[in-house]
């Protein structure tokens, strides 16, 4: 009952928040979500401290502290603008999303897909992740996305409904082992955010930022089954809350026929691109999250 009870509060409280994102004009919507951002940073003492711990984790070597609260500082405002820019999302015609984003190296998606053992894309939580499938699929190639359902029902349904706008389809990370190879099967696009923490019966343990990070081992698996090509693609935002995807040429996958070792040094590919374009755009990353939470025994 009282979960219940948060979970509709929590629902009423977002909700509220997009419709004034859409009710206000442009500039000040982007103003009032990097307001809310920076207030939430310094309203959240436990979060702030664990996102501080990351980034010293990450750069400690390299930055100093006052350089890495700024970064800290900037990433919560890009969460908060990238709410204000997904309420807009939701209302907002194809042709004013695209107006808003430019993609690089589709060609390499079409040829890739062109092949028929389908394709699968490797990403990050960088930059406005969510806009990145829908401008895919207003490109005419709707995708598959492969998400861990948010603990709210009510916001995992708003977050569905966002998510599969113009044909794209949310596949559940529970068990989606089997429905992923059904639709690579059918030479489908899949898309895995390849930059979390997980359990260490699910994943292996690679580099990243210089410390063992326990990844998901389900891609390299995947490819190495099927086939597929695996596509590194990430998007970031520019100046005048404009975004870019760019799409990279396939990874050249290790196939040695030693399968423990293909996992792991293809998930270290993967784990290593990543790392390279978040440091390219530190302050667009989630931070927040406990990427190296589980370590080697």
């Amino acid at each position: 009952m009282l979960r219940s009870v948060k979970h509709r509060l929590e629902y009423i409280i977002v909700q509220g928040l997009f419709s004034l994102f859409r009710l206000l004009p442009e500039r000040r919507a982007y103003g009032l979500g990097k307001g809310l951002g920076r207030l939430f940073f310094w309203m959240d003492r436990r979060h702030q401290k664990e996102t501080m711990d990351h980034l010293r984790f990450a750069f400690g070597l390299e930055k100093s502290d006052r350089e890495l609260r700024s970064i800290a500082q900037r990433s919560y405002q890009h969460l908060g603008l990238s709410l204000a820019e997904l309420a807009r999302v939701m209302v907002f015609p194809p042709q004013r999303v695209m107006e808003w984003i430019r993609i690089e190296g589709l060609d390499h998606y079409i040829d890739a897909h062109k092949k028929g053992r389908g394709v699968l894309y490797l990403t990050a939580h960088l930059g406005n992740w969510e806009l990145m499938a829908l401008a895919q699929s207003l490109q005419g190639y709707p995708i598959n996305v492969v998400v861990r359902p948010v603990d709210n029902p009510l916001l995992e349904r708003l977050l569905s409904r966002l998510r599969s706008r113009w044909g794209n389809r949310v596949v559940r990370k529970g068990g989606a082992l089997r429905e992923v190879l059904r639709l690579l099967k059918r030479g489908e696009t899949v898309g895995f955010l390849l930059d979390q923490n997980v359990a260490i019966d699910q994943g292996v343990f690679v580099n990243f930022f210089g410390r063992s990070a326990c990844t998901h081992k389900t891609l390299a698996l995947l490819a190495l089954k099927t086939g597929a090509a695996v596509l590194p693609a990430f998007t970031f935002r520019e100046e005048k809350n404009g975004h870019r995807i760019v799409v990279e040429p396939p990874v050249l996958l290790e196939e040695t026929g030693n399968t423990e070792r293909d996992l792991v040094v293809n998930t270290q590919k993967f784990t290593s691109l990543i790392e390279s374009y978040i440091r390219k755009h530190p302050d667009q990353w989630l931070w927040v999250h406990r990427r190296w939470k589980t370590q080697p025994k």
